[in-house]
């Protein structure tokens, strides 16, 4: 895994091969359950910035990826991190890793001041890695309301 390499795509088409790798990605953080379209996934990375981990530089395969979410309140400028993704065949070989470093460097770079996220507590290799690069567990309550369509 000496060869790993993570690319980032910011406002810009992803080739149409990208989408299809990450569309197969996604269900692997949802255990199968949720998919999205290749529209859906090329306007996330038009609007965001999404990190992929390819296993040559530029060209290989796609085996991870994460969606960063730039935002601004107040003045002060933060990062959320949403979707972080390894397939399952690749796990272990520091590729999480990589793309979390490629994160705290863009917050850097761009001038935020945090990043955030949040993780299941039961999946304890990714509290492991989150918390080895500094990030601290909260106090607080994460909420979710779905809104239906009339």
């Amino acid at each position: 895994m000496n060869d790993m390499h993570v690319d980032f795509f910011y406002a810009e088409p992803l080739d149409r091969r990208d989408v299809k790798a990450i569309r197969k990605l996604i269900p692997e953080l949802s255990g199968g359950r949720e998919s999205f379209g290749e529209r859906e996934i090329a306007a996330t990375a038009a609007d965001h910035v999404v990190f992929v981990a390819r296993t040559e530089r530029g060209v290989g395969k796609i085996v991870g990826m994460c969606v960063v979410v730039p935002a601004s309140k107040f003045g002060r400028k933060k990062i959320f991190v949403e979707d972080v993704i390894v397939a399952e065949k690749f796990r272990g070989f520091g590729i999480g890793r990589a793309i979390m470093d490629k994160v705290i460097w863009y917050t850097k770079a761009t001038g935020c001041y945090c990043v955030d996220l949040t993780t299941r507590p039961k999946n304890e290799a990714a509290n492991k890695l989150y918390q080895s690069l500094g990030f601290k567990i909260r106090e607080t309550n994460c909420y979710r309301r779905i809104i239906e369509s009339d």
